[in-house]
Order: C-alpha cells, then sequence, then structure tokens
C-alpha cells in the first residue's frame, strides 16, 4: 500500500494556503509522515538594488522562514485540531525559479509527496497555473494540488475521491502493461487515501470505439449490425479489463478492504476528459487521482493531450501520479 513518510509543501504567501495546510496535516497525521514548508524566491530579483538598506538574502531568508511559521500558528490558532506540535516540520528556503527548485529538492530529498496550493492566477486564466504544470511533468514523486476553496478534513466523512483509470485496450503489448501498473499505482493512492480519511470512493473509466463514426459514413459504410458488433466487442474488452483491474486491487487489499470501502465503479463511453470532469461534478468529488504520463524511461516527455485537456477543465484537487519507471528531464 501507498504510504508517504515524507511530505513536501510548497509554502506561497501569495496564496491562500489554509485549506492545502488542513490537508497536509491531515495527511501527515494520518501516515506519520514528516514535513518539510519549502518557501522559494527568485534570486534575480537582487540584481535590482533599489536602496543601500535593500534587504540582504540571509534576512530576506528568515522572513520567508518566519511566514512559514506564522501560516502553520494562524491555521492552528482558527482550527485548535491542527496541532503542528505532533508532526516532525523542518522549514527549507531555496533560491531560483520556483518550480525548478522544487523538482530538486523533491529529487534531493527523496520524498513521497509534492502538495501545493493551485496557481490559478495565471494569464492563461487555467484552473491550473503554468507553475502547477511544470510540477506535474516535471516531479517524479506523486503532486497532489489543493484547491483553495473545499471541504475541510473535519468534514472528511462527506468527501469523495474520484479515480480514473484507462483500461481501454487498443495499445501495443508493453504500453498496455505500463497502462495497467499505472492504473494499479492510481487506485493504491486512492485506496490509501480512502482508507486513512474515511471518504467514499469512486473508480471511473472511459471507454470508446475507434473509427466507429467512420465506418457508418463515407466509403468504408459497413453494415450496421457489424459495427453494432464491433461495438459492443470493444465495451466487453473494456468492462473485462476493469473487473480484472478491481480483482487485483481486491487481491492486494483483500476482501475485507474491499467490502469496507465498497468503492462505485463506473465504465462510461465518451472521451476521457468529458467523462472524468463530468463525473467530478456529477458525484461532487474533491479530489481526483489521475495519471499523468503512460510510457516509461522518456525523460522530458510531457503530459499527454488527453490528461492536459481533463486537467484545463477539472475543478477539483488532484493528485497526478507518474508510472513506475519514470525519469525527470530535471536534473541537479
Amino acid at each position: 500500500m501507498w504510504v508517504p513518510k515524507k511530505i513536501a509543501f510548497v509554502f506561497n504567501s501569495a496564496v491562500d494556503n489554509q485549506q492545502a495546510l488542513h490537508q497536509v496535516f491531515s495527511t501527515a497525521i494520518n501516515n506519520q509522515a514528516s514535513l518539510t514548508l519549502i518557501s522559494i524566491f527568485n534570486p534575480s530579483i537582487l540584481s535590482f538594488k533599489l536602496s543601500d538598506d535593500f534587504t540582504p538574502v540571509e534576512e530576506l531568508e528568515d522572513n520567508l522562514k518566519v511566514l512559514q511559521k506564522q501560516a502553520l500558528e494562524d491555521s492552528q490558532r482558527h482550527n485548535p485540531e491542527l496541532d503542528w506540535d505532533k508532526i516532525d516540520v523542518t522549514f527549507t528556503v531555496l533560491a531560483g525559479d520556483p518550480d525548478l527548485e522544487t523538482v530538486k529538492e523533491v529529487i534531493r530529498g527523496n520524498y513521497d509527496l509534492l502538495i501545493k496550493t493551485v496557481d490559478n492566477q495565471g494569464l492563461l486564466k487555467r484552473v491550473f497555473g503554468r507553475e502547477d504544470m511544470r510540477l506535474l511533468r516535471n516531479t517524479p514523486c506523486p503532486v497532489w494540488l489543493v484547491q483553495s476553496q473545499g471541504l475541510k478534513s473535519a468534514n472528511a466523512h462527506s468527501r469523495k475521491i474520484l479515480a480514473a483509470v484507462d483500461v481501454n485496450a487498443l495499445y501495443k503489448d508493453d504500453e498496455m502493461e505500463v497502462r495497467r501498473e499505472l492504473n494499479l499505482k492510481i487506485l493504491e493512492t486512492a485506496y490509501s487515501l480512502a482508507i486513512s480519511e474515511s471518504t467514499d470512493l469512486h473508480v471511473v473509466s472511459a471507454w470508446s470505439a475507434p473509427f466507429e463514426n467512420s465506418l457508418a459514413s463515407g466509403f468504408i459504410r459497413e453494415p450496421a449490425e457489424k459495427i453494432e458488433e464491433y461495438v459492443t466487442e470493444i465495451e466487453r474488452t473494456c468492462q473485462r479489463n476493469f473487473d480484472q483491474l478491481m480483482a487485483r486491487l481486491e487481491e492486494r487489499f483483500g476482501a475485507e478492504t474491499q467490502h469496507y470501502l465498497n468503492p462505485k465503479t463506473a465504465l462510461i463511453k465518451g472521451s476521457p476528459d468529458t467523462v472524468i470532469t463530468q463525473q467530478a461534478q456529477d458525484i461532487g468529488a474533491d479530489l481526483v487521482v489521475m495519471g499523468t504520463v503512460a510510457r516509461r524511461g522518456i525523460a522530458g516527455l510531457v503530459m499527454g493531450n488527453t490528461a492536459e485537456s481533463i486537467l484545463d477543465r477539472l475543478g477539483q484537487s488532484v493528485i497526478a501520479i507518474k508510472p513506475t519507471g519514470f525519469v525527470s528531464p530535471v536534473k541537479l
């Protein structure tokens, strides 16, 4: 079972971190994990000496650590259940490009999980900002992007997690194996969180029959019964893959855990970006767990169009999972 023991949290004084700090505290306590709070400043601003008493680097670092500690104190003052003394907390300040230095720190520290408040104030007006997307592409460990507004941990019993998996079968054998493995990692993460935080769990996959519309029009014009037979066979294959995936999870976690979680499953025809975002909205999901890269060992491989499209449309917090063997293009 996936159990994060080293958690890194990116502290950004320009946004409201309180919701993310709630989640950080809950996850660290539930998993008995250590926590590192990271602040990053761009040293290029120091090249512009505005006055003789411009704040030196050492003082700037100290001020950022004070802000980190103040944020924890504020969260505890408003929510007494957040007793930060129960967690091993380290405060770190880094200098450089924010997303690049964050990824380097994750690699150096061998963290199990990176958590950050969503940055959606960029010029693109995307749900997830440019820095968020870079972290999703390059960070080797799971990345949890938390919306600044949402349910607090105290309401965990009413929360819902949606795990998005891909059970389509029309891939090459080597890629199929990577996708099966990634599906398992997605579900192990979702199961672990659902157990530790007592949340409802939904597992969703989208399926489609390639060229279905083309077969009924143009130069091909296959008979309707043949097209229906083809589509039905694709659906049966996807359903069989879905059932096998859930059976593997029951083997791994045990029938008792499966019965306790009682995950709701749905195999829905349609494009993944439409199906996943619509299902997340329909069930009132607070968190979506999904994969972002479907191939191993290719340094710098960006997320596929499908993952990017889903992330552009989601309004929920997201945990993004990489396949085993993913190589970050960022080097120390």
